[in-house]
């Protein structure tokens, strides 16, 4: 049995790869929503929400998992650490699937929102935030101005409730589902007067060639928080390098 945590599209073809070739798999995704994405089969179980180590390790001796697939977003730093330390504790094989990152010189690279916040409280023009709903409360407590700030997040229930308890109101809030093209971005800039936007090197998958393309076009500074720095072990780059692993 295969158990492949999942917070990515690549996961679901990672799933969809080793099902086809005959795998029994386990799928693990932090939301409900990740886990109402996956087509279902015969040979696949799906399941949602964070486990804790001890979980993990419930969960490889219940199941006789015997390889782990870490196929999380590059930002997922927690369960990732997680994961690891159960694969270590358990001699479980570990295969840590990570999207390639995106090399443009013209990124403002940054190690935390703190970092971020500061330089940004010394501007005065439009942000527009890009990394999700986890941290905008961290982001809004420490930008001066939070009238120039605007998120764009999932249409969710839960992802607007926490821009609004940020204290955003609704119209500095853009909920919209990507992928986005060059053009919308282009277009979603012009309309809020973003000058600055602020995201995480999500990938291409991530469609942040799209985003930052449009930026850079405009003239927009794009200030992006680098990935947390994290021992992975086994780390593939590709469907084909999993698959000649396991």
């Amino acid at each position: 049995m295969i158990l492949v945590f999942s917070g990515t599209k690549e996961g679901r073809s990672i799933v969809k790869e080793l099902l086809e070739k005959g795998y029994k798999v386990i799928i693990s995704t932090a939301t409900i929503y990740g886990a109402e994405l996956i087509q279902k089969s015969s040979n696949l179980e799906i399941m949602y929400g964070k486990l804790d180590v001890e979980e993990i390790k419930e969960l490889i001796k219940k199941r006789e998992i015997k390889t782990i697939i870490d196929a999380t977003h590059p930002y997922a730093q927690n369960i990732s650490r997680n994961i690891i330390s159960v694969c270590k504790q358990t001699k479980t094989k570990l295969i840590r699937y990570e999207r390639p990152s995106l090399n443009i010189n013209e990124l403002k690279r940054f190690d935390s929102y703190e970092e971020i916040c500061k330089f940004l409280n010394l501007k005065s023009d439009n942000i527009l935030l890009t990394t999700g709903s986890n941290n905008i409360q961290e982001i809004t407590e420490r930008i001066d101005k939070k009238e120039r700030l605007y998120v764009r997040i999932l249409p969710a229930v839960k992802s607007l409730e926490t821009a609004r308890q940020a204290g955003l109101k609704p119209k500095q809030i853009i909920a919209m589902q990507g992928p986005f093209t060059k053009e919308l971005n282009k277009e979603l800039y012009r309309q809020f007067d973003i000058k600055y936007i602020v995201t995480k090197d999500s990938g291409y998958e991530g469609g942040l060639q799209e985003k930052v393309d449009a930026a850079l076009e405009l003239g927009i500074d794009i200030l992006m928080l680098n990935r947390p720095k994290i021992s992975y072990i086994n780390v593939c780059n590709s469907i084909r390098e999993i698959l000649e692993k396991i």
